[in-house]
């Protein structure tokens, strides 16, 4: 479990604490739960790792947040979170686009075989849109979920996950490194070999290609895809941010 205190002061502070004395100011609280922290350390960036004995008290602790604003009001707690793959899932079965709606369906298949399942959220990846290799939509696919913490995540890959009646194998959901973007014009969802748009650079969205860029001399960067004042592969893009989490 990992705490962020957002107050300067208040992370200067921890800076010259050791382990114990972090153990020691988290452990007395009010909170029953905070009596399970037994290990703690601080991150080059300030934060607080916290461990418990148990992983009920750690979650305990999680959903009561009062402990650690007690110490401080800026403390927010990091939730790790895992992406889990959920294989042949039916396409109709699952509406990703209402996402409270299918994690409740979820969560209701699943109350017998994981009681208390903690879904962050659920989507298709984009590859589920795509024909299959006969140019045939898809009926199943894979569906990944976001599950709260390491636990329920191997759980679900030892045990599987319930949809409709069915035991679908699971495993860690790897994402890709980068979304496919196009060397010609820039955009996503195809590669240049296949691109039927006009040429764009990727420095200043000039009708040029990227490799011709300093032979026009423009210094400012334009993205050739969200207009930003960056690079087209930056990944302050916001349409690249959108890609990438569709992977």
């Amino acid at each position: 479990m990992t705490l962020r205190f957002d107050n300067k002061e208040i992370r200067k502070a921890f800076a010259g604490s050791t382990s114990t004395q972090l153990v020691h100011t988290f452990r007395n609280n009010a909170c029953p739960a905070a009596a399970s922290i037994v290990a703690a350390r601080r991150t080059m960036r300030g934060d607080i790792i916290l461990n418990t004995t148990t992983i009920e008290a750690r979650q305990e602790l999680e959903e009561a947040t009062e402990w650690a604003k007690s110490v401080d009001p800026s403390a927010r707690i990091l939730r790790q979170t895992c992406l889990i793959g959920v294989h042949g899932v039916r396409k109709d079965a699952v509406d990703d686009t209402n996402q409270a709606s299918a994690i409740e369906i979820l969560k209701r298949d699943n109350a017998g075989l994981h009681p208390g399942l903690k879904l962050v959220s659920v989507r298709w990846p984009r590859f589920a849109s795509e024909p299959d290799q006969y140019g045939r939509e898809k009926r199943y696919s894979s569906l990944v979920v976001e599950v709260a913490g390491p636990d329920i995540a191997n759980r679900l890959i030892a045990e599987g996950l319930l949809e409709s009646s069915q035991i679908h194998h699971c495993e860690t959901w790897i994402r890709s490194a980068d979304p496919k973007q196009c060397f010609n014009c820039q955009q996503y969802g195809h590669m240049s070999a296949a691109c039927k748009n006009g040429t764009k650079c990727g420095s200043c969205a000039g009708p040029h290609q990227t490799y011709e860029h300093s032979a026009h001399h423009l210094k400012e960067a334009k993205c050739a895809v969200c207009g930003g004042r960056h690079v087209s592969r930056s990944k302050e893009c916001s349409i690249r941010q959108k890609e990438t989490h569709r992977m």
